[in-house]
């Protein structure tokens, strides 16, 4: 089922989100008849396909924030992310860094009632601005660091005398509006879903979902980023989309807990479901060319 055809929420002033009224056109393709689509799909599948599209990266650093209406160019969102931005493309770094922008996709329940709605938490980040800060691989969270920590955290993957606390499966999908309208549109769709699913099935233990900056491969909006297994996945678009990465992200999360793997880039993780097969763009810590040979 196209997710357009959901009643999904909207964004509203203060940054919460709203009970929305059902849209009315879906933003998938309704007008080509499912044999044509499938005919199209067929016809065109080698030039469709999105496997090995990632960016090759080794570190990805997250910097939790309060808004998500962030400008188009990092750098423009203050002090704090310009001179992370710098840091970021150092040479000194450990190899390649990604640096990006996060903003919680909470599943709030109603009072007394076990009903909800998706909530975007909603303000230029100054030199002595202090913010939360994801690191992957290393899975790992650390709480209120002021821009040096976190530059030491993009050079090294850690902060000298800082706890770094455990985190659980993250998806991030790229919902950078100023950057570009696809990613705006189609990925806060798909975010709030998704955590209105994780919502529905309790689950907000294990997952957390973020509205994210800019990844990269706009035209493969929605885009959803996976961790700790660090799979990209493009073209999320419709709810069946969002069951079977739910269902893959429990699924691997749950071989973990037994000791079977799943960190990021190792062999033993979960294996990508036929139903993603399609929506497989690549993993974190493989060049497109091994990204093509994981396929």
């Amino acid at each position: 089922m196209p997710l357009g055809a959901l009643p999904l929420m909207r964004a509203v002033a203060g940054g919460t989100m709203a009970r929305g009224r059902l849209l009315g056109r879906s933003w998938l393709s309704t007008t080509a008849s499912r044999a044509n689509a499938t005919a199209a799909a067929t016809t065109a599948a080698a030039c469709e396909c999105i496997t090995a599209t990632a960016p090759y990266y080794n570190r990805h650093v997250v910097v939790c924030t309060p808004k998500a209406d962030w400008p188009s160019n990092l750098t423009e969102a203050g002090d704090f992310m310009s001179e992370l931005t710098r840091a970021s493309v150092a040479p000194s770094n450990d190899g390649v860094v990604k640096l990006t922008m996060a903003t919680r996709v909470a599943f709030i329940a109603a009072p007394g009632t076990g009903a909800g709605e998706p909530a975007v938490e909603s303000g230029a980040m100054g030199k002595e601005s202090t913010a939360d800060v994801l690191v992957f691989p290393e899975n790992v969270r650390y709480e209120s660091v002021s821009l040096d920590d976190v530059k030491q955290i993009i050079s090294a993957g850690r902060v000298e005398g800082k706890e770094a606390l455990p985190t659980k499966s993250n998806l991030l999908v790229c919902a950078h509006g100023a950057r570009d309208k696809r990613c705006g549109d189609e990925g806060t769709k798909v975010a709030q879903v998704l955590a209105a699913a994780v919502g529905e099935r309790q689950a907000g233990d294990r997952v957390d979902v973020w509205a994210s900056s800019h990844v990269g491969g706009h035209q493969y909006a929605a885009n959803v980023l996976v961790y700790p297994s660090g799979d990209w996945f493009g073209k999320v678009r419709e709810r069946s989309h969002v069951d079977a990465l739910l269902n893959h992200i429990l699924d691997d999360d749950a071989a973990r807990a037994r000791g079977g793997g799943g960190g990021s880039g190792s062999a033993e993780q979960a294996a990508i479901p036929a139903a993603l097969n399609d929506l497989w763009r690549g993993r974190m810590g493989a060049t497109p060319a091994q990204q093509a040979q994981l396929h």
